[in-house]
């Protein structure tokens, strides 16, 4: 028969192994980064390593387990860490007076979706200045064109003529120049110089490649992630080689395949910053099945270097495709 503190002692044990787990794998990433693809997997999915504390929590307090709820402190400690900042009041920095306001939107319109009214009442729904927009073909691009040119867009750069993924960017300040980076994996960037109110900003739109593990056997998942991984970081390295040698007003709008906890956010991070993250509230998430309202990652993003300031961001919900929008109203900042 067992005793009454059998399960209070399972209840710890569990805690136990749990709390190693994640302190391992935080030291893991920290050392390693993404240097095993199984590693990079976790890293991926990484928030979801943190739910049993929801479980755990709730029994060990059931239970008055108390060094269970201690033991409990301190993957909580590392989700803290890691996404604390998602959850805290938004305080932007006062908005400086003769500063440009700028509104921007990322958005993968998913290249079969044909619901092309959806399409434009999403983005011109968000009266945004500039949209970056990933998987556009000669279908998408042919049906949304004349509405966003008439309603808003006068400018923007070459849409697609063959049939193949693009990106590409709508605008309503006047675009001067716009070239492709000759990025590996189908080259799916574009570089243009817009000019608003006679400053001339440098915009990115990018689509980064996917990993898409769900395409081959489980067996051959390692040899994928690192492809994968490798095809990324050539595609970053040739990003960060096209900026700008002078100090000039940078955005880049991203459907980037990666999360925040991998190392490749990590290279995008060291050079500027996350509109969601410096503005928006909650996970943000941008990632779901077609249709169906469940979110479960976080992949778009809005950069911006230090010349702007970010106000508010937001996750859009709508445009019928496997991606949110994401929103980020920014403020170019004078003298800078």
């Amino acid at each position: 028969m067992s005793s009454p503190s059998q399960p209070g002692a399972l209840l710890r044990k569990v805690t136990t192994l749990y709390v190693i787990l994640v302190v391992t794998w935080f030291v893991a990433k920290s050392v390693f980064h993404d240097g095993h693809w199984l590693l990079w997997m976790v890293n991926s999915m990484a928030k979801y390593l943190f739910l049993p504390i929801l479980v755990i929590g709730l029994v060990s307090a059931l239970r008055r387990n108390w060094r269970s709820l201690a033991l409990l402190a301190i993957p909580t400690a590392v989700f803290g860490l890691l996404y604390a900042e998602l959850f805290l009041p938004n305080l932007p920095a006062v908005a400086t007076q003769t500063g440009q306001p700028l509104r921007v939107m990322t958005f993968n319109v998913l290249n079969i979706n044909t619901n092309y009214d959806a399409l434009t009442d999403t983005i011109l729904s968000q009266h945004a200045d500039l949209v970056g927009l990933q998987e556009l073909i000669p279908a998408n691009s042919g049906e949304i064109e004349p509405t966003l040119a008439s309603e808003m867009y006068p400018y923007h750069t070459p849409l697609p003529v063959e049939h193949r993924l693009e990106v590409g960017l709508f605008s309503r300040y006047p675009i001067t120049r716009s070239e492709k980076l000759n990025l590996p994996w189908n080259d799916l960037s574009q570089h243009a110089i817009v000019n608003i109110d006679g400053v001339e900003v440098h915009v990115f739109v990018l689509h980064l490649v996917p990993t898409l593990i769900a395409e081959v056997s489980i067996s051959d998942w390692p040899e994928r992630i690192a492809e994968r991984e490798q095809i990324r970081t050539d595609q970053i390295d040739r990003v960060l080689s096209a900026l700008p040698d002078v100090d000039v007003p940078v955005l880049i709008m991203c459907d980037c395949n990666f999360t925040e906890t991998t190392a490749a956010y990590g290279r995008f991070a060291d050079r500027f910053q996350d509109g969601y993250r410096e503005a928006g509230w909650g996970l943000g998430h941008t990632i779901h099945p077609v249709g169906i309202n469940i979110t479960f990652n976080r992949i778009d993003y809005v950069w911006y270097s230090h010349h702007f300031a970010a106000r508010s961001a937001r996750v859009v919900k709508g445009g019928m495709s496997d991606h949110s929008p994401v929103v980020v109203d920014l403020q170019l900042l004078p003298n800078q």
